[in-house]
């Protein structure tokens, strides 16, 4: 699965349906987040939501760790010139491409997990998430959730069956992400976008998180 086909593109095609509502959604919760630390963006696309945690949040160092080559082109330009670029690990990969050793404070993971089944989010990667956040650390999960109501039962499938053919996606479902971390981290904050089809939750690690 890649998105460099739609790279150039994706950005645009997300505001022509959804407008900035989605946008909107990854920063509801910055504000709750400490500044500084060390900070995992995984999957953060075209780099828009790393310009804002720059701005905002001001971390010590921040891993951008992204699948899409081209997706990590557009994020380094993206940035080229702002004072914290100094700041930032640009990697291409995965969750599996960090050393077992690495710690992060903070975890953001921008429209990532509606990409994989259940049993790959529950199996695989988020304990491995898990691995790397730091006891006090915290996780910001902003996604696509499962819903009842047709019309958006039906644009998720129109949009499930376009990443299938652009990009090579491989689930037909949306996961139910949210218990499956709720198991292993308490939320503390919530917020609903899009009519309720985007849910952006922070989880807390105040303690070992279940395996």
């Amino acid at each position: 699965m890649t998105f460099d086909t739609i790279a150039s593109t994706y950005d645009p095609l997300a505001r022509l349906v959804f407008g900035r509502s989605l946008q909107r959604a990854q920063i509801s919760l910055l504000d709750r987040l400490p500044n500084g630390g060390r900070w995992l963006i995984l999957g953060g696309g075209t780099g828009w939501l790393l310009k804002q945690v720059l701005d905002r949040c001001a971390p010590d160092h921040v891993v951008y760790l992204e699948a899409s080559g081209q997706m990590l082109t557009l994020s380094e330009k993206r940035v080229q010139h702002h004072p914290g670029r100094n700041r930032v690990a640009f990697m291409q990969g995965t969750e599996a491409s960090l050393s077992e050793q690495e710690r992060f404070t903070v975890i953001l993971t921008p429209f990532v997990l509606d990409l994989f089944s259940e049993p790959w989010l529950a199996e695989r990667m988020i304990p491995r998430l898990l691995q790397h956040l730091t006891l006090g650390g915290f996780w910001l999960v902003t996604d696509f959730v499962p819903t009842n109501v047709w019309w958006q039962r039906a644009l998720v499938r129109a949009m499930l069956l376009f990443f299938q053919w652009t990009a090579g996606l491989r689930t037909n479902r949306l996961p139910d992400w949210l218990p499956l971390i709720q198991k292993r981290l308490p939320s503390v904050a919530q917020e609903a976008a899009v009519n309720g089809m985007v849910l952006s939750v922070l989880f807390s690690r105040s303690s070992v998180a279940s395996p």
